[in-house]
């Protein structure tokens, strides 16, 4: 079941986004919406086309055809900096900071405030506490960035990103170096920016961190040409990014006319699903 979003224009628009590299189609057809407040999270292997499709939306690649729209109006991002100043930011995998500058110099490196010519370190310190309290989180904001965790690191680049006003934030596999208790504390953070009305895209081949965390319902992106609005997720192969929502819902359904894989946890457990399986690793049963 979705979460109601009304008549409301979405923050953000995809239409018919198709890309290819010479001979080799990446993406095809892709459709998707992502309202202020709204957690939408694409699933799919590696290769699949995740990160092609954020380079795309965050200015890095352009489309071989399709539309992209930013709050209603056309966009049409020539590089990150233009997608940044739009109100698109976005957290990679390998997560990029000045390691011998301090939090404060990393996240505000954009706009250090200055008296002159002369950089007012009390003001940036006060700013940087601000922003990073802001998130519930408390960092000695003086010291220097390779000290911090995997985690920390993530929190500083998601204080520097609404510092600059996104509306979206696209997070690219956050979770790939994370311990359990820093995964559970992101997803806190994001539920928070979330009431906060701001809208993401959340980026992982990790089904269970998706259902257990942004609880989808079933999709309703249309992902390629030819897939008639299916309502299946995720999908264990053919190279597509999968979409879900967060909202109140039931686990989906891995595939059309496979029955109903409740207990799948990594795609190689839903391509056992697909094959007729009666068992998944630890004995468990994968439909219902």
């Amino acid at each position: 079941m979705q979460e109601a979003t009304g008549l409301r224009t979405p923050t953000l628009t995809l239409r018919g986004i198709s890309k290819n590299y010479a001979d080799v189609q990446v993406l095809t057809n892709i459709d998707l919406d992502v309202h202020a407040g709204e957690a939408v999270g694409l699933l799919g292997q590696n290769g699949a086309g995740k990160s092609t499709l954020i380079k795309i939306i965050s200015g890095v690649e352009k489309p071989s055809q399709g539309l992209i729209s930013l709050d209603g109006a056309p966009a049409d991002f020539r590089s990150t900096h233009e997608a940044q100043n739009a109100g698109i930011a976005t957290i990679h995998q390998e997560i990029i900071l000045v390691p011998q500058m301090s939090v404060a110099e990393n996240l505000c490196l954009s706009d250090l405030p200055r008296k002159g010519t002369v950089l007012d370190r009390r003001a940036l310190y006060q700013e940087a506490s601000r922003a990073i309290k802001a998130l519930g989180f408390d960092l000695d904001v003086r010291a220097p960035a390779n000290q911090l965790t995997a985690a920390q690191k993530q929190v500083v680049l998601i204080a520097k990103a609404l510092r600059q006003k996104a509306k979206i934030l696209l997070l690219d596999e956050p979770t790939a170096t994370l311990p359990a208790p820093d995964v559970t504390k992101l997803f806190e953070l994001l539920r928070k920016l979330k009431q906060e009305g701001t809208g993401i895209i959340y980026i992982s081949h990790r089904i269970d961190e998706m259902y257990e965390n942004l609880r989808p319902h079933h999709g309703s992106a249309r992902r390629q040409a030819g897939d008639d609005r299916e309502d299946c997720l995720p999908a264990s192969s053919g190279g597509r990014a999968e979409d879900a929502r967060d909202g109140p819902g039931r686990r989906p359904p891995a595939r059309r006319g496979t029955g109903t894989c409740v207990s799948a946890r990594t795609f190689e457990e839903v391509e056992l699903c697909e094959s007729g399986a009666r068992t998944l690793p630890g004995g468990r049963s994968p439909r219902i």
